[in-house]
């Protein structure tokens, strides 16, 4: 199976996920605990901890005084007890029933706040909206075929006003265990193994921060993604949360003669892309009708100007061919009066 996760491959991939965390259930907490395969040494072990208590600190700012909650991908409870600790409710959604078995003891009493659901998170859909959503360590997961459906998805779950919080890991050697090899850039399968040798292959995607901020925005989640200095990235903003944009802000465009096709061209780790995104959102462009164009490991879009270019309707708004530059940042990127004169603004 190619590096690459496609739509026609997404479902076996996922499944052979699925297994291994049901499989994995009774070791998952040696990782997060840095026991065994998972210890690296003294040193790697205070950062690990240290780096947690920034994590639990902006979890602390989510505003879940009474929330009704959503966790999904909650394993064995880490979070959701955390979570307990002040939502009213706690709806918990998981593939693995043995993941949620050892969540339902980790919280003891506090396991009747929360209503645990086995499901595969691409096909649940949830009856009713939430105040706050969450998943840990669960976005790294997802094929970069389904991330935008699944973020859009996310903002469907929510309330008018509510809020989101994700976290996941950085690309670093000591966050997993001593005989795993992480993948390399634009690769995104990796090989697991358990303590009896058992090997699976998962997805596992280390996401630049401001692609993911674009790629939210466009889904209608207003993130800042912000990283500790080895170990985790997260998803959250001033008070700790994600907020999802104002659906009204956008009511009544959809009707619209004036449709224009908006792409946005754009390197890995360009951190111009999340800028762009929002002088467009500044513009009244609703993000999820720009397409995001990812250059790099294969042919240059015609077009390109550097990363990030705007095409608008096939043409650059700063008068920029595409012909002859490299596949490179640039700061050549349109400024938001440059983007509201080429769009009538």
């Amino acid at each position: 199976m190619d590096s690459v996760v496609t739509d026609a491959d997404a479902d076996e991939v996922l499944k052979g996920q699925i297994d291994y965390y049901r499989a994995r259930a009774t070791e998952y907490d040696d990782w997060f605990l840095r026991r065994g395969r998972y210890d690296h040494g003294e040193v790697a072990t205070r950062n690990w901890f240290e780096q947690v208590g920034e994590v639990r600190a902006a979890l602390e700012a989510l505003p879940l005084d009474g929330a009704e909650v959503l966790e999904l991908a909650p394993g064995t409870g880490i979070w959701t007890r955390e979570l307990c600790a002040r939502a009213k409710h706690v709806t918990a959604v998981d593939a693995s029933p043995e993941m949620m078995e050892l969540n339902r003891e980790r919280l003891g009493v506090d396991a009747a706040k929360v209503s645990f659901i086995e499901a595969d998170l691409f096909d649940w859909q949830p009856a009713e909206t939430f105040d706050v959503v969450v998943f840990c360590f669960w976005i790294s997961h997802i094929p970069r075929v389904r991330l935008d459906p699944f973020l859009a998805k996310v903002a469907a779950m929510l309330k008018p006003g509510g809020s989101v919080f994700f976290l996941d890991g950085r690309r670093e050697p000591t966050s997993t265990a001593t005989d795993h090899v992480l993948p390399v850039e634009r690769e995104e399968l990796m090989v697991r193994r358990l303590d009896d040798g058992r090997e699976y292959t998962i997805v596992k995607n280390f996401w630049n921060a401001r692609e993911l901020e674009a790629r939210c925005l466009r889904a209608g989640l207003d993130v800042t993604v912000s990283e500790t200095d080895d170990y985790f990235q997260l998803g959250s903003v001033g008070d700790g949360s994600a907020s999802r944009v104002a659906p009204s802000r956008f009511a009544g465009l959809e009707g619209t003669d004036f449709v224009r096709d908006i792409a946005v061209l754009y390197v890995e780790d360009c951190p111009n892309v999340s800028v762009v995104v929002g002088y467009l959102v500044d513009c009244d462009i609703d993000p999820r009708t720009v397409r995001m164009v990812l250059v790099g490991g294969g042919p240059i879009p015609s077009g390109f100007a550097g990363s990030p270019t705007v095409l608008i309707d096939g043409v650059n708004p700063i008068g920029i061919s595409g012909d002859g530059f490299d596949v490179s940042c640039s700061l050549r990127m349109p400024t938001a009066e440059q983007l509201r004169v080429a769009l009538g603004d």
